[in-house]
């Protein structure tokens, strides 16, 4: 069977392996984490916040595969793009960890409780290049609990790295087309994190290399309930709806596709193509680029105007 869509293997591994998720094969070294200060919620007093982070460097530094990025670097950093640490926020924290070759970031906020308890809630990990996150659990500790704090989202840190190089190892048995091994590994990787995006979509092509088209295509309905303008996705939803003649399904997955690349005439002509052979020439007619009188492509969105 010719495969129709041009997704090689060395693209997919590009986005599985590159970064922290090569965590079992590392050469270069410790990886490094952006921890901020965590973020204070209300008025809840910011001096938990600053301790509970200082604790949950010392212990990311105790271990082998990863390195805190230190107090004073980040806040060396942070002025340097007109910022102060204790204004990091998720967004800032990610943006800065790109701009500093960090590879994982923290995002963690807390409220402060009427018994002056800390209750600390979305608590992130950050893969920066490949977005993906990994939530921990939220706990509620005492007034001067920060170590506990700091504890709990180190237990769950190792539940992180168990996911990454479970997946690292899923990436690296579908480089070598050993579908079993592969899914075995990527089902533990989603074990350790169900919202894993980069995880679940290689599942889905796994299952397509199987030609589980029916697996396959609700492995990339889940991928898109959780980045709904996942490219790869939509496309590979598109053309498998096709194969099961969902021509209503198949449309507006490329179509969705082509939301994101309006004006690529050739990725539209590709796409018409995968569609006509996937058994909708109709459809594929209608996601052709129309020509305008002076020979400039004009993408219709789903649509072909004849002038």
């Amino acid at each position: 069977m010719v495969r129709p869509l041009k997704l090689s293997l060395s693209l997919v591994l590009v986005a599985l392996v590159v970064g922290p998720v090569a965590l079992h094969a590392q050469a270069q070294g410790r990886f490094r984490v952006l921890i901020p200060y965590f973020m204070p919620l209300g008025d809840a007093d910011d001096d938990f916040g600053k301790d509970a982070s200082k604790e949950l460097r010392k212990l990311i530094n105790t271990l082998a595969t990863h390195v805190p990025i230190e107090e004073k670097e980040i806040k060396d950093q942070a002025k340097r793009f007109d910022t102060k640490i204790q204004d990091l926020n998720c967004i800032l924290t990610r943006q800065l960890a790109s701009q500093i070759e960090a590879q994982v970031a923290l995002c963690a906020e807390y409220d402060e409780l009427p018994d002056k308890s800390w209750a600390l809630k979305n608590v992130v990990f950050w893969d920066i290049g490949s977005s993906e996150q990994f939530a921990v659990s939220d706990v509620t500790v005492g007034e001067k609990d920060d170590e506990i704090a700091a504890q709990h989202i180190f237990n769950e840190f190792d539940r992180y790295v168990q996911q990454i190089r479970a997946q690292g190892i899923c990436a690296d048995y579908y480089a070598s087309r050993q579908w079993e091994n592969a899914l075995r590994n990527c089902d533990q990787a989603l074990a350790l994190n169900p919202d894993g995006v980069a995880t679940r979509y290689l599942r889905g092509r796994i299952l397509y290399e199987q030609d589980n088209y029916t697996e396959s295509l609700g492995e990339m309905e889940k991928v898109l309930a959780l980045e709904p303008f996942h490219q790869e996705a939509l496309e590979l939803a598109g053309y498998m709806s096709a194969l099961r003649d969902d021509d209503d399904n198949a449309r507006e997955y490329y179509g969705r596709y082509l939301e994101l690349n309006p004006a690529n005439a050739a990725v539209r002509m590709r796409i018409a193509y995968d569609l006509a052979r996937a058994g909708d020439p109709v459809g594929g007619m209608q996601l052709t680029p129309a020509v305008s009188p002076n020979n400039e492509f004009s993408p219709q969105r789903g649509r072909v105007t004849l002038r």
